[in-house]
C-alpha cells in the first residue's frame, strides 16, 4: 500500500520544463560518451586485429615498429582522455539531479564503472611502453579484451539504467514517443520527394 502511494505521488509530481531540458541535454552528453568510446575501441582494432591474427611476433619485428607503436600509444591515450572529458561532463549533468536518491546511486555506479575502464586503459598504456617484453603480444591482446569488457559494461549502464531512468522518470517518455519520433522522421524525409513529384506532374501537364 505504501509503495502504491509513493508511486502515485511520484506520478503526480510535475517536473518543470527547465529540468526536462536539462535532462535532454544530459541524455545527449551520455550518448556522446558512448560514441567516443566506440571510436576509441575502433582505433584499438588497428593494432589488435593484426596481433590477434598471428601466433607470435619476434623481438626484431617489434623493434622495427617501435616508433609506430609509440605514436599509436599516444593516440590511444588521447582517445580515452576525450572519453574521460565527456564522462566528467556527463557526471556534472547527472549531479544537477542529485536530490533524487536514485540518480545519486546511478552517479556512484557510473563513477565506479568508469574508474574500472580507466584502470584497464592505464594498464594497456604501461604494457605498450614495454614493447621489448617477450610476451608483449599476449599482454596487449589481454588488455584490449579487458577494455572491451569494461566498455561494454559502461555502455550497458548508460543505455539500460541511466538513459532509461531519465526517459521514464524525468522526461516521462513512453514507447509511443519513440514510435512518433520515428514516424515524423520518415514523414519529413518523404516530403521533398512528394514535392518533387508534384512539380514534375505539374510540368508534364503544362
Amino acid at each position: 500500500m505504501i509503495k502504491k502511494i509513493a508511486q502515485t505521488i511520484e506520478i503526480s509530481f510535475e517536473i518543470p520544463e527547465s529540468e526536462k531540458q536539462q535532462a535532454r541535454e544530459m541524455v545527449e552528453v551520455f550518448k556522446k560518451v558512448i560514441v567516443a568510446m566506440t571510436q576509441a575501441k575502433k582505433h584499438l582494432n588497428d593494432m589488435y586485429e593484426p596481433f590477434k591474427g598471428t601466433q607470435a611476433v619476434s623481438p626484431e619485428e617489434l623493434e622495427n615498429i617501435r616508433g609506430q607503436v609509440h605514436r599509436y600509444k599516444l593516440q590511444v591515450k588521447q582517445n580515452f582522455e576525450q572519453v574521460k572529458l565527456l564522462a566528467g561532463y556527463a557526471m556534472a549533468k547527472l549531479n544537477d539531479f542529485s536530490s533524487d536518491t536514485h540518480i545519486t546511486e546511478l552517479e556512484n555506479t557510473f563513477s565506479d564503472s568508469f574508474s574500472d575502464l580507466e584502470k584497464q586503459v592505464n594498464v594497456l598504456l604501461e604494457v605498450m611502453g614495454e614493447i621489448e617484453a617477450s610476451d608483449f603480444r599476449d599482454k596487449f591482446i589481454f588488455c584490449v579484451d579487458a577494455i572491451r569488457t569494461e566498455a561494454f559494461e559502461l555502455e550497458k549502464l548508460i543505455n539500460d539504467r541511466i538513459i532509461d531512468y531519465i526517459d521514464t522518470n524525468i522526461l516521462a517518455k513512453t514507447w509511443m514517443d519513440d514510435v512518433q519520433e520515428a514516424l515524423e522522421g520518415k514523414i519529413k524525409s518523404r516530403i521533398p520527394y512528394i514535392t518533387q513529384l508534384f512539380y514534375e506532374r505539374k510540368k508534364a501537364l503544362e
